[in-house]
């Protein structure tokens, strides 16, 4: 069993960026589209409630959880293995990042690639800090960890098969949706572009254009940290229920 300590780092860093971007998007109220007075109210409901929630000091990043992300946007930047395929892929269809841009990646250097890879684990992470937010704002209750899961090998096991599934995320949008109403939609953007920015600016910077296929798997990689999150939850038994 691994030491369940805590990166703290990783987490006010994450802490830090989501409390600003909320900050200013609570300024900006006057210029989003499709907003009324009424969901402006849920929204600061859920803005106050997020304020509290994320200062908490039960608020943390498992030890195993933060060596699965690490893996994964390692294998994710890998430009060696022969192939396209990636973690969680059973074609190359969808090819990992690394394989995609292979010849850019090549060629940058050392900070610019650990840049990459933080700002990569980032965005992950608050996928998997979203998952257990909107949890707790539904029930007040904070969501457990299966002691199974305390292995990173173990929980690395059981979620790199969910990690581009077709019926997880949809599912679980759909489910809280159904709770909250059009500011989950607001709620779940928020939390997508808290590195959206800074992630498409680095890659500009290294003539990779913004696309679809990018679009795509920034998009994936943070339903992948929401993933991570729930199996991180859930026994096995029931993972598929999510």
């Amino acid at each position: 069993m691994e030491n369940n300590n805590f990166n703290f780092l990783t987490l006010d860093s994450i802490r830090n960026t989501l409390t600003d971007r909320y900050n200013a998007f609570r300024n900006d109220w006057g210029n989003q589209e499709n907003i009324t007075e009424e969901l402006i109210n849920d929204l600061n409901e859920f803005i106050n409630h997020f304020m509290l929630w994320i200062k908490d000091q039960k608020r943390l990043i498992s030890n195993s959880a933060e060596t699965c992300v690490t893996r994964f946007v390692q294998a994710e930047l890998d430009i060696i293995t022969i192939g396209k395929r990636g973690m969680g892929r059973l074609t190359e269809n969808f090819p990992r990042f690394g394989a995609q841009y292979k010849n850019i990646l090549g060629k940058s250097d050392d900070d610019t690639l650990d840049k990459i890879k933080k700002l990569f684990s980032n965005h992950l992470l608050c996928g998997y800090l979203f998952a257990e937010y909107i949890f707790y704002y539904g029930s007040h209750i904070e969501i457990s960890r299966n002691l199974d899961m305390e292995s990173s090998d173990h929980l690395l096991k059981h979620w790199v098969p969910l990690i581009f599934s077709e019926d997880g995320i949809p599912a679980f949008d759909r489910g809280m949706e159904s709770k909250m109403g059009k500011a989950y939609g607001f709620l779940k953007g928020l939390w997508i572009g808290a590195y959206f920015d800074e992630i498409f600016e680095i890659l500009k910077n290294l003539n990779i254009e913004r696309n679809d296929y990018l679009d795509s798997i920034i998009l994936n990689y943070f339903n992948a940290g929401i993933v991570l999150r729930l199996v991180e939850y859930s026994p096995p038994r029931k993972r598929s229920q999510f």
